[in-house]
């Protein structure tokens, strides 16, 4: 008994009835009002202290002589409801009222004419599923079916979403409304910063207009279908308000924040108002987010659901539908490490999350079920929804149905401390999980969400004593701390037991007070301490053993940040380590062996003079009066001045799917030759090949691409980008590369513009089936792969590439080409194959024109020619195109193959000729250089499988010609490549 009467006293002053003009009518008996009146205060002698000024009450009759609990009555008709219940709550002496409720047998199966669709509240194995696998929904209507808490507040909960379909006919009586506001007047009617918020708010256009919903509309289903209403479905909570806050996924977090933002002022002026204004908003449901991000790229994302959270919103979210382990591969906002943030994956009809669901021990919290429920959609219509973004609402909706219960101990704690009631509602939602082996070892409960067991849960601890609250530990220095926590009305008195962890005996502090200075403690000690609560009579409640550790342990810095300037300037600050006398800072350039060291009184540390583009490693310790740290764990910076490529914010994809198909080998001769497999998550990042691939400022490069499948082949597109105006974008105009669809590897040119800006930028090659239009694609379906390099733009060289080729005679196996000559060439090296042919063929010539002989007819062959000049060669070619011609009679000539093969290619030493033709005989073997120098003349004799070494021991590095010539004068050529 006295247990109810503390906590009702302190609900009188803690919540100053709180009726609200939105509060839901749950249905009772007109002109009755139930009342709990201190022991041994008759109803006849209270009611003779009602004020004369009231409309009339008169004592109907006692209807518990245990509870002293009374019927009072009045006429409806003379006196407003709510006033008369909130007149009879201000009179001394009593406990509780209420309205006398009208009770009925429960229906625990709502009425919804689709009802049994909805395997997810109670399976019977209708959907193929396994029976009993549900959130045992039933059960749990059976004690609230939702809407409003036990004091009339109307719940609320926000969807950030798509919208909402404002039409159907199952969300009507659940969508929130803000009756402050009078809707398309242009005016600001409650005074909350949102002009004509009527129906809701939309981010991007910051106005009401919430029409949409292909996604926010079943969310918003499973949260609250109105139910019990003859048709459709129902959602967990039959009658609850949705308040729905449209933001379409937009890409930035700017947007997010304002989204959550309106939630939160409104919960935030329901705290201040005590109910009066705002919206009782208890949680927040979100399926967006950033696959592969952390805590530590969006720590504002992350903070944000504290502060949602100490005003007593709890935030739900959905997890990737991707077989990743979050806690490894990272996702934002479910590895947020906020203690009101419920991080949800998916579990199907069977009880077992799917293989594209994420997961992981530390961060996803539990399973619900989303695959294959049933719910509302657009149009006014009914279908399946599934993913992650199905499960995370029946979370959300579970929230909301938890505080509609009736418990005294959650009501209070509501009103002294949001944050503590928050905290209560979650730990109750993860508590009461039903274990399951799909998720055990990958969640952190290891279980699927049950609302039946969740409302037991709270139920156990609804009446009696509160603790002390939302308890944290402030000031820390090393010998004293502040203690906090958060008072309720239950409470007479607080004492403090607190000593360093290991010690057998408490130090006992009766009668503390919050805020309360803990001193004389000793520095760098780990000390535990537990607040225990004296309420009316001899009940207590106390929290859970808590801990704290005192300053004046010498330990390392941590968490350093590193801020680079353009001048070459690398400042390196970290938190201040309370013990540190000064702190010691060591770098080199990574590779070198010797550290350059320093000492510095403050945390931070200041490096100049660094030469650009230059990658350093850095650690730090810690040196206090007595001792010194260990160096904390090597780590790197880089100074800028290497160039758009590694230092612009360029947009990584995320929406490939290579698990079929994706980039074999991207070549540019001479540029970049690199053999992958399929990227992690369809992207792959090769900026940093060495040597860096470099380009001149005019100059045309072949290109040849080549796609790897899995199993079977598909038709690909290859799009190639280059970022000439190095601003970290890809525009159309950008474009230097489109392939026709293929299945094979593709050939062509990519021409860079001759006043392209010198420096290092980005070049992107994208491969996607059918088509590829865009260079960074977030979301949809896009089967394929991209990959980035790093491209070095430089000044044409003197030694440029030949141009203005002319064909002076061709027949058909022979052809004279000239070209204009360049000044500073000695030699030219021509190739020549058939177009389309993998393999190029090559010969120096050491005039401006080639003589080409043992052509085939009637056949086009692509020639590339690149100058040779005294220092070095150009860097790109000048290509040309020809015909031979046809003789009489004769279409498509065959093609004879290789009959020869060199290795190693590139050589150091020496090279090896293999001969792979049927055919014996001798062969004369001729070396040229670049120059066309005769290196080396031989003779060989072949037969099928001969071999013969050459030694180059004594060649310089650099490229040579290997020709074989037969006895009937026909003659191949074979480029090599000597390294050292």
């Amino acid at each position: 008994m006295n247990r109810y009467a503390s906590l009702l006293i302190c609900l009188f002053f803690a919540l100053a009835i709180p009726f609200t003009a939105g509060a839901q009518d749950v249905p009772h008996q007109r002109g009755d009002i139930i009342v709990q009146l201190k022991d041994g205060l008759s109803a006849h002698a209270w009611i003779k202290g009602w004020p004369a000024t009231e409309p009339r009450l008169v004592v109907a009759e006692q209807i518990s002589r245990p509870m002293n609990l009374w019927l009072l009555q009045f006429d409806p008709e003379q006196a407003d409801e709510y006033r008369m219940l909130g007149q009879v709550w201000r009179q001394p002496g009593l406990l509780r009222a209420q309205f006398n409720h009208t009770v009925h047998m429960r229906n625990t199966t709502p009425d919804d004419a689709l009802f049994n669709n909805q395997w997810q509240y109670v399976n019977n194995g209708q959907s193929g599923g396994t029976p009993g696998a549900d959130l045992d929904a039933d059960l749990a209507w059976d004690i609230t079916t939702g809407g409003v808490t036990q004091t009339g507040d109307t719940i609320v909960v926000a969807v950030l979403d798509d919208g909402i379909d404002l039409n159907h006919p199952d969300l009507q009586q659940n969508r929130w409304v803000n009756w402050a506001e009078i809707p398309d007047n242009g005016v600001d009617d409650d005074n909350n910063g949102y002009v004509d918020d009527y129906l809701g708010w939309n981010v991007l256009s910051n106005s009401d207009n919430i029409t949409g919903g292909g996604h926010g509309t079943p969310v918003a289903g499973i949260i609250g279908a109105d139910g019990n209403n003859g048709i459709g479905v129902t959602g967990v909570n039959w009658h609850v308000k949705v308040m729905i806050i449209r933001n379409d996924y937009v890409a930035t977090e700017a947007k997010i924040f304002a989204a959550y933002s309106y939630a939160l002022e409104h919960r935030m002026r329901y705290n201040a108002s005590g109910g009066t204004e705002g919206a009782f908003v208890v949680a927040t449901n979100a399926s967006f987010g950033i696959d592969g991000a952390t805590p530590e790229d969006s720590p504002i994302w992350c903070e944000l659901f504290n502060i949602l959270g100490n005003n007593g919103i709890l935030s739900c979210g959905a997890t990737a539908n991707a077989d990743v382990n979050v806690d490894v591969e990272g996702d934002l906002p479910t590895t947020c490490p906020s203690d009101f943030l419920l991080s949800v994956t998916n579990v199907d009809h069977n009880d077992v999350k799917p293989t594209l669901a994420g997961y992981g021990a530390t961060s996803i919290d539990l399973g619900a079920f989303g695959s294959g429920t049933y719910t509302v959609a657009n149009g006014g219509l009914y279908a399946g929804f599934g993913g992650t973004s199905g499960a995370t609402p029946h979370v959300t909706g579970a929230i909301a149905l938890l505080y509609s219960m009736d418990c005294p101990n959650l009501v209070a704690l509501t009103a002294a401390d949001p944050a503590g009631a928050a905290s209560l509602v979650r730990e109750a939602i993860l508590e009461g999980v039903t274990p399951n082996a799909s998720l055990n070892g990958i969640t952190v409960t290891g279980g699927r969400l049950n609302i039946f067991n969740s409302l037991n849960y709270l139920m156990s601890d609804c009446e009696g004593c509160i603790p002390p609250t939302s308890p944290q530990v402030t000031g820390i220095l090393d010998s004293q701390v502040i203690l906090q926590w958060a008072l309720n009305d239950s409470l007479q008195s607080v004492d403090l037991q607190w000593r360093p962890v290991g010690a057998s005996t408490w130090t006992v502090v009766a009668g503390v007070n919050s805020p309360y200075l803990l001193a004389d403690l000793n520095g760098c000690t780990e000390y535990e301490y537990q607040l225990i609560g004296h309420c009316s009579g001899e009940s207590t409640a106390s929290t859970a053993v808590l801990s704290f550790t005192t300053e004046g342990c010498c330990t390392a810095p941590a968490d350093p940040e590193i801020f680079v300037s353009p001048a070459g300037i690398v400042t390196i600050s970290w938190p201040a380590v309370y013990a540190a006398a000064s702190y010691d800072y060591r770098f080199r350039l990574q590779g070198n062996s010797n550290w350059i060291q320093f000492s510095t009184p403050a945390p931070i540390a200041i490096i100049t003079d660094l030469p650009p583009c230059t990658t350093w490693e850095f650690g730090l310790r810690t040196d206090c009066d007595t001792t010194e740290t260990a160096w904390t764990e090597t780590m790197t910076f880089r100074t800028l001045g290497c160039g758009a490529c590694l230092e612009e914010e360029y947009c990584i994809p995320t929406a490939f799917d290579n698990s079929g198909e994706y980039i074999a080998s991207v070549t540019i001769p001479g540029v970049i030759a690199n053999v992958s497999e399929a990227d992690p998550d369809g992207y792959g990042d090769y900026g940093s090949l060495f040597p860096l691939p470099t380009v001149e400022q005019g100059g045309t490069y072949p290109i040849t691409l080549s796609p790897g499948f899995v199993d079977g082949t598909f038709s690909e597109v290859f799009k190639v980008w280059v970022d000439f105006d190095q601003n970290g974008s890809f525009t159309s105009g950008e474009v230097v590369y489109t392939s026709a669809q293929s299945n094979t590897t593709v050939t062509g040119t990519i021409q860079i513009p001759a006043d392209a800006p010198l420096g290092l930028t980005r070049m992107r090659v994208v491969m996607q089936f059918l088509s590829a239009t865009n260079p960074c694609p977030f979301q949809g379906q896009n089967f394929g792969e991209a990959e980035d390099y790093c491209l070095e733009i430089v000044t044409a060289s003197t030694c440029p590439a030949p141009d203005n080729f002319s064909l002076i005679a061709v027949d058909t196996s022979t052809a004279s080409i000239t070209w204009d000559p360049v000044g500073q060439a000695v030699a030219y090296e021509v190739e020549i194959r058939p177009d389309g042919s993998g393999t190029w063929e090559g010969i120096v010539f050491s005039d401006n024109g080639a003589e080409l002989t043992e052509l085939t007819p009637c056949t086009t062959y692509e020639m590339r020619v690149r100058s040779t000049c005294f220092v070095d060669e150009s860097i790109s070619y000048g290509f040309y195109e020809f015909t031979t011609d046809c003789p009489s009679g004769l279409d498509t000539p065959a093609r004879a193959p290789d009959s020869w093969r060199v290795a190693p290619n590139p050589f150091t030493s020496e090279v090896k000729l293999q001969w792979l033709a049927d055919e014996t005989g001798r062969q004369q073997i001729s070396v040229h250089d670049s120059f066309g120098r005769l290196i080396l003349a031989d003779q060989w004799f072949v037969q099928p499988g001969a071999e013969v070494a050459l030694s180059a021991t004594n060649w310089p590095c650099g490229v040579y010609y290997l020709s074989l010539t037969a006895a009937d004068g026909s003659r191949t050529v074979q480029r090599v490549v000597k390294l050292r």
